[in-house]
C-alpha cells in the first residue's frame, strides 16, 4: 500500500473516536494521514449516532505524491 493515504469519519463521541483512530494508526502506521472527523449530517442522519467509516486514497490523486 505504497503511496495510499487513510482517513477516518465518525458519529460516535470524540472519546470513542479517539480509541478507533489509534486502533486505525496501529493497524496502517504511517499511512493513517490522522485526518478524522465527524460524518457529515448527510450521512450521519442515516447511519445515527455510533458509526465509522475509514477511507484509502491514493497520495497521487491529492496532488502529495509521497517522497
Amino acid at each position: 500500500m505504497e503511496g495510499v493515504c487513510v482517513a477516518a469519519a465518525y458519529s460516535c463521541t470524540d472519546e470513542e473516536a479517539r480509541g478507533w483512530a489509534d486502533e486505525i494508526r496501529a493497524r496502517f502506521g504511517s499511512r493513517f494521514n490522522e485526518y478524522i472527523a465527524p460524518l457529515a449530517l448527510s450521512i450521519g442522519c442515516h447511519t445515527g449516532p455510533g458509526a465509522f467509516g475509514v477511507g484509502c486514497v491514493r497520495m497521487a490523486a491529492l496532488g502529495r505524491e509521497r517522497k
